[in-house]
């Protein structure tokens, strides 16, 4: 009589075994302090330059509304990309690449302080563009919850200023300098800091008690506040 013998079926990886091998390996991230400082710092940047990616082609749409611009910008942004790479790789095999990578970011930090610093040599201090007023952004959602129009609100003026030789008072708001429109992506202080300069004229335009107006006034140059 012929017994049954039971198939044995050959093994299979466990569950947890193929998670491990897709796994990433975080060994150097719990054993090295240099490394996690490095992994860290790499990531913080990586984060910063894709913010930057975004943000720079957006903020020229809002300050253009031309995508014609924001293309060209994408190509100018092309070209270095496509020919530095020929000669960098060369030049990172031939030198000490610590070096060569604290090198750069400290050549990117100078260079996005060079304006600063040439305004600091020529006029002895730091100033930017003011309509001598302190004013707080209306944005789009402030108008939904309680209406209005959206701008910089004035919440003060300088005695002497612009703002009040001009003949503009506390709580117009300001729409417009020229032809830039002031919003939730271009507020005032930006819009003063990238597209004027001290001692330009510019046209105002508010909105007071439900009609609009215009001005023309000279901007002053003040010292920023350290917030």
């Amino acid at each position: 009589m012929n017994e049954d013998v039971p198939t044995v079926e050959p093994d299979r990886p466990a569950q947890a075994g193929i998670f491990a091998r897709l796994a990433v390996d975080i060994t150097p991230l719990r054993t090295s302090q240099p490394f996690r400082r490095l992994w860290f710092g790499t990531g913080i940047s990586a984060i910063g330059s894709q913010i930057t990616t975004v943000a720079i082609p957006f903020q020229l749409y809002a300050l253009t509304h031309s995508t014609l611009l924001v293309g060209l910008l994408s190509i100018a942004a092309l070209v270095p990309i496509l020919t530095i790479p020929l000669y960098a790789g060369a030049v990172a095999d031939a030198v000490d690449r610590r070096r060569l990578l604290l090198l750069s970011d400290v050549a990117l930090a100078v260079d996005s302080l060079q304006a600063s610093v040439e305004e600091i040599i020529q006029a002895g201090q730091l100033t930017v563009p003011s309509m001598g007023a302190q004013t707080d952004a209306v944005t789009s959602s402030d108008v939904e919850l309680s209406g209005g129009t959206v701008g910089a609100r004035i919440e003060s003026i300088e005695s002497g200023g612009p703002a009040q030789q001009a003949g503009l008072k506390v709580g117009d708001v300001i729409t417009q300098l020229d032809d830039q429109k002031i919003g939730d992506q271009n507020p005032l202080p930006q819009l003063l800091r990238s597209r004027f300069k001290a001692g330009q004229k510019v046209v105002v335009t508010y909105a007071r008690s439900g009609s609009t107006g215009q001005v023309q006034l000279t901007l002053m140059d003040e010292r920023p506040a350290c917030e």
